[in-house]
């Protein structure tokens, strides 16, 4: 979640607008939907805080399970 430093806003990253990208590294440079202020966010740190059970986008039930082969129709 990001806070932004002059106003408090809390809200995840998508909800602050992509200004641009910092000169060197996964920094940006992002903008609060309430006080404007432009403001840098490390987003390799801000991704790190992501609930564990969250999977990547489109991933099935099946992730992780070990299929053997067995029981299966031919």
């Amino acid at each position: 979640m990001v806070v932004c430093p002059r106003c408090g806003r809390y809200g995840s990253l998508g909800e602050f607008q992509l200004v641009a990208q910092a000169e060197v590294g996964p920094v940006t440079i992002r903008r609060c939907p309430i006080c404007l202020n432009p403001f840098p966010v490390d987003e390799l740190e801000q991704r790190d805080g992501e609930s564990e059970d969250e999977r990547p986008w489109g991933l099935s039930d099946i992730w992780g399970r070990k299929f053997s082969g067995k029981n299966r129709e031919v």
